[in-house]
């Protein structure tokens, strides 16, 4: 570029160079001392955390036709619901907008207002929509921070551990509360 100045590095083929070198040059020196001073890890501490699901066997698998089946159902609701849609986003709804030709203050001011509302409609939906789904366990979990057992539910908090429960008396009962409540 002959000169070394704002303008020229700015442009697109030094700043790729920059970039590339800055992202290679970190793989580089993280090789470079990973060979000179290696830590030998013999993943020893790696084989000694406990899994919880060791018996890979007890997990139920799906076999049978009917979840593949729902699965495909599935697949195919959301390809046709998604193509339509991209379809309309994409072609229909621009060629729906040659008709308006060079747009008007009122036209723009429109388009403007309905993409706006299309945008808080979709964060709406994106926001209450898993809320409402885990409504539930939300509950759940705002119950236990208050302390509180959510109605509907035999929660005995006094036995909240395993061993609280098993060193209860003979019949059941909690020992660590004096609660004649059984615990399932």
């Amino acid at each position: 570029y002959g000169e070394l100045s704002l303008e020229t590095l700015g442009r697109n083929e030094p700043m790729l160079i920059g970039n590339l070198v800055a992202i290679g040059s970190s793989g580089l020196i993280h090789f470079a001392f990973s060979v000179a001073q290696p830590q030998n890890y013999d993943f020893k501490s790696m084989r000694e955390i406990e899994t919880l699901d060791e018996d890979l066997d007890a997990v139920p698998q799906a076999t049978d036709e009917g979840p593949v089946e729902n699965l495909e159902e599935a697949k195919m609701w959301i390809v046709k619901r998604g193509f339509g849609f991209s379809a309309v986003v994409i072609l229909v709804w621009p060629l729906l907008s040659l008709a308006a030709g060079v747009f008007s203050k009122a036209f723009f001011s429109l388009w403007v207002f309905v993409s706006l509302v299309w945008g808080f409609a979709a964060a709406a939906v994106i926001i209450c929509l898993p809320i409402w789904e885990s409504r539930s366990s939300l509950m759940g979990v705002a119950y236990a921070i208050l302390g509180r057992a959510p109605k509907g539910i035999d929660n005995n908090a006094d036995c909240m551990d395993v061993e609280a429960r098993t060193s209860g008396s003979a019949d059941g009962t909690c020992s660590n509360s004096g609660s004649t409540d059984r615990v399932a």
